[in-house]
């Protein structure tokens, strides 16, 4: 079951980097329009 806890923990941090790269490129293009 560990392993399992340890897989589930490895992939909701991958997804929240995925998120937040995603968030930080929407980000640049907000900042590119505005200027």
């Amino acid at each position: 079951m560990a392993e399992f806890t340890s897989y589930k923990e490895t992939a909701s941090s991958r997804h929240l980097r995925f998120k937040l790269q995603s968030l930080s490129r929407r980000l640049d293009e907000l900042e590119e329009a505005t200027k």
